[in-house]
């Protein structure tokens, strides 16, 4: 922690840009409207992200939520800070990740050299209905609605019927909870609207 607050209060005096710090980032890619981890290269300095992982000593700047705003607490679960972190860079502002942390937090969890592989089957409970509401909503609101629309059928379609191969039960749940966490997203309806204890889970 002190070694994040000095890492803040030094970003902060060379940028009043300087919205955020934190352990760990990650940037956004706007051509397949998906996460994007950072290579190993490209921890070195201070590295500019696009949002900070909760979890991960995350400093914001007082000043500059009072100017801009908090986060959207209408999302309720999942991909908050992602969609908090976008909207900030997208006004002007940056986002920091301190690299040698970063660096020496992969290496304690031997995640260097780390190749992440999309999961093409979908998990069946209340958390992964607010990660793709939240994702197809954060995509519309930023004007990407060629991508939202992409990612609601590849939800609501596609990871359910390659659920279904490997589990037809898990499939029809999938189903149902990816098509309902995809018309919420592009309806804009937020909130809570699957209590955390009544949704399926993955068996």
């Amino acid at each position: 922690i002190e070694k994040m607050w000095q890492f803040a209060l030094e970003q902060s005096a060379l940028d009043r840009r300087v919205a955020g710090v934190g352990i760990v980032g990650a940037r956004f890619n706007w051509v397949l409207g998906v996460i994007q981890r950072l290579d190993d290269s490209e921890l070195t300095g201070a590295v500019d992200v696009d949002y900070i992982g909760n979890g991960h000593v995350a400093f914001y700047s007082a000043r500059v939520l009072r100017e801009f705003g908090l986060f959207h607490g209408e999302l309720f679960f999942g991909n908050t800070e992602v969609e908090y972190g976008l909207r900030l860079c997208k006004n002007g502002y940056r986002l920091l990740a301190n690299s040698s942390l970063w660096r020496q937090r992969r290496e304690l969890q031997n995640r260097v050299g780390l190749q992440i592989r999309a999961a093409w089957t979908s998990k069946t409970d209340w958390r992964k209905y607010y990660v793709i509401r939240n994702h197809i909503y954060m995509l519309k609101t930023q004007g990407r609605y060629d991508l939202a629309l992409f990612h609601a059928v590849f939800q609501s379609f596609v990871k359910p019927l390659l659920t279904f191969m490997r589990s037809p039960r898990q499939g029809l749940i999938a189903l149902r909870q990816n098509t309902k966490a995809s018309v919420d997203g592009l309806l804009g309806r937020l909130g809570k609207r699957v209590e955390p204890e009544s949704a399926p889970r993955d068996e």
